[in-house]
C-alpha cells in the first residue's frame, strides 16, 4: 500500500475539509516520510493520473488574498485500494458519531426497505468529479 496516496485519500474522503488542497508537508508528516520523499511520490502519482495539484484563494472576498496550493485526488483514484480503505474508515467514523443509518448499505437492508421520516433522515450528499458537494 502506498502510504502517501493513502494519506491523500484520507484527507479527500474526510467530511470536514476534503475538498481543500492538501499540502505536501502535511501528507509527509502523516505518512511518516520526509518532505522530499512525499513530493517525489506525489509527482509520480500525478504522472499516473492518481493525484492532481490545484489551488484556491484563502479569502475570495479580498483581492489581495494569497492562493493556497496543495494536492487532491482524481476520479481514477477512487478505484484504488487506498481510497476504498480510507473511505470505509471515514464511513465507520461517521456511523460512530451520527448513528448506524448515516450511510445505509447492504448490511443494513432493513433500514433501506422502509424510508425514514424526514425528521430522522440525516442530510445526504455526493461529490461530483469537480469535487462539488451536492445535497439531495
Amino acid at each position: 500500500m502506498d502510504e502517501v496516496l493513502y494519506q491523500l485519500c484520507r484527507h479527500a474522503v474526510g467530511i470536514m475539509d476534503g475538498w481543500h488542497p492538501y499540502p505536501a508537508w502535511a501528507i509527509a508528516k502523516q505518512a511518516g516520510v520526509s518532505l522530499s520523499t512525499a513530493r517525489r511520490r506525489l509527482r509520480k502519482l500525478k504522472e499516473k493520473g492518481l493525484a492532481r495539484t490545484f489551488f484556491e484563494n484563502a479569502d475570495e472576498d479580498s483581492e489581495y488574498s494569497l492562493p493556497y496550493h496543495g494536492w487532491g485526488i482524481t476520479a481514477l483514484t477512487k478505484e484504488t485500494d487506498e481510497y476504498k480503505k480510507a473511505n470505509q474508515e471515514e464511513i465507520e467514523i461517521c456511523r460512530k458519531v451520527w448513528g448506524e443509518d448515516m450511510f445505509p448499505d447492504d448490511t443494513h437492508a432493513e433500514l433501506n426497505q422502509q424510508p425514514p421520516s424526514l425528521n430522522q433522515r440525516p442530510p445526504c450528499y455526493e461529490v461530483n468529479d469537480n469535487f462539488d458537494c451536492i445535497l439531495y
